[in-house]
């Protein structure tokens, strides 16, 4: 196993441990402040997300897009784990977009439902990923016309 990344990736709880017995740090953050608690949840392990918290993981610690743990979940049953250990459900990026918004991305409906059932909110930030041709096109139609109308757009 190349790091602790990788090992929370794949799944490896025994490289996890092995790692973190070797003294890498529980909240240890490669070079875009990605942890290995976000690895764990990426992929849906419930089993090392477990064990990285009870190790003293933060449910809380952002990367360098200021994205939590929660931002990166993909399943309901780590969301709940993360949420049981003060996981901020309204947290926000850099964009200033929500757990949910990531969720609405990924069009992870269980997840969307439960993180709207728990209170989580949409920053209502249209992105590519969340806009439908309609949205797209009133939006470039508005671009063309505030640069039709002399309006810097950068």
């Amino acid at each position: 196993m190349a790091n602790v990344w990788i090992a929370a990736s794949d799944g490896n709880l025994d490289a996890v441990k092995a790692f973190l017995a070797a003294g890498t740090p529980v909240n240890a953050q490669d070079e875009n402040g990605y942890t290995p608690l976000q690895a764990a949840v990426s992929y849906s392990h419930a089993d090392i997300v477990h064990y990285l918290l009870a190790a003293g993981a933060s449910a809380t610690l952002g990367n360098s897009d200021n994205e939590t743990p929660l931002h990166y979940c993909e399943s309901v049953e780590c969301a709940q784990i993360l949420l049981q250990h003060g996981a901020d459900i309204n947290a926000t990026n850099a964009e200033q977009r929500t757990p949910l918004d990531a969720a609405i991305d990924d069009e992870n409906e269980e997840l969307c439902a439960f993180l709207e059932s728990h209170g989580a909110v949409s920053s209502g930030i249209v992105t590519e990923e969340t806009a439908s041709l309609a949205q797209l096109q009133a939006m470039m139609q508005a671009q063309e016309a505030a640069e039709a109308a002399g309006i810097n757009m950068d």
